[in-house]
């Protein structure tokens, strides 16, 4: 499909289709369908979760990736979201070399000068590289949610 675009439902001209729409009363704003915990230990190291090597079935199979996931229809927020996929992924608190992990391989620790060496999605390294810059110079609270990549992010 070449040339798409975003309409209102208002002005869809498929009767049918306009009508659909209306009835399902969307807002046309999207609905962030997973969250993920950018965690750090203060000291420029961040944690990051090698994903179970499983195409098809797991998003971003086999590459490092921030913990969390999507959003099933028992999560009543993304805050719900986060914590369960937390505690699905990361049963236990303490090293994360010595966890055993639910899902995923490993968890490790990585600076963002290590993040080139590995295998991510550019998205996350531009988060974690954009709070690195924003700590080192003692404004990194919290980064929004990135809407260019469908990604809600918390810290």
């Amino acid at each position: 499909m070449s040339k798409a675009q975003w309409l209102a439902a208002s002005d869809t001209t498929s009767p049918t289709l306009r009508a659909k729409l209306l009835q399902a009363r969307l807002d046309g704003h999207p609905e962030p369908v997973n969250a993920s915990a950018l965690i750090h230990d203060g000291n420029g190291r961040y944690l990051l979760h090698l994903r179970d090597h499983k195409p098809g079935v797991i998003w971003q199979s086999g590459a490092f990736a921030l913990l969390g996931g999507g959003r099933t229809h028992d999560d009543r927020s993304l805050r719900d979201t986060l914590l369960r996929e937390l505690s699905e992924e990361v049963p236990d608190q303490g090293n994360p070399d010595r966890l055993r992990l639910y899902e995923g391989v490993l968890l490790h620790w990585f600076t963002p000068d290590e993040l080139n060496r590995l295998r991510m999605s550019p998205a996350t390294q531009d988060v974690i590289r954009r709070h690195a810059a924003a700590s080192t110079s003692g404004r990194a609270h919290a980064i929004a949610p990135s809407q260019e990549h469908g990604e809600a992010r918390s810290c």
